[in-house]
């Protein structure tokens, strides 16, 4: 707490307040938050409109504040797909990162518990968010196996696959210098 006191002004006093809950332990500041970049799932509005949809629809079906559901997402992902407009309905990140948090929380997966400091293992919403994943799979809106990142970033700017989960903020940024977006 001392440190970050003495630094706030300079360096933390525009981090997002929730993130300081991360490194926070029986009311005292153990860390810095070391990833402020959120995550978000990515879609194509071009392919939505190649199915149909007006600019209208698509802001009623995935609006911009986010409220919208994976199977939501999966669902047009799926059309997509059946229509042959894209290779990869949904893909996500082919490593380990803090993007699969957040798709657990989508499953009401509780990862931790405040009032123990402990852990925990949610098997329930696990398991609900596995079965999801193997449903798509089987549906053929995720592989069975992710691409490599490059795969993941290129399919998504040329238009071969629909929505990513696989990036954060700043990835347009990449998409732009490395894949040519425009």
């Amino acid at each position: 707490d001392k440190y970050i006191n003495m630094w706030w002004d300079l360096s933390y006093y525009d981090f997002y307040s929730n993130l300081w809950k991360g490194v926070t332990w029986k009311d005292k500041i153990w860390g810095v938050p070391n990833d402020i970049a959120p995550a978000g799932a990515w879609y194509r509005k071009d392919i939505l409109r190649k199915l149909g949809y007006t600019d209208d629809e698509i802001l009623k079906m995935l609006p911009l504040d986010g409220k919208t559901t994976l199977d939501k997402l999966a669902e047009v992902a799926k059309e997509a797909v059946d229509a042959g407009l894209v290779e990869y309905g949904i893909l996500h990140r082919p490593s380990k990162g803090a993007g699969f948090y957040a798709t657990l929380l989508e499953f009401d997966t509780k990862c931790y518990n405040p009032e123990t400091g402990n852990l925990v293992l949610d098997e329930p919403a696990l398991f609900k968010y596995y079965q999801w994943h193997a449903d798509m799979v089987k549906k053929g809106v995720i592989p069975p196996e992710p691409p490599s990142w490059g795969t993941v970033h290129a399919t998504f700017v040329e238009g071969k696959t629909f929505c990513t989960l696989a990036s954060h903020v700043g990835t347009p940024g990449e998409w732009i210098e490395k894949y040519g977006l425009t």
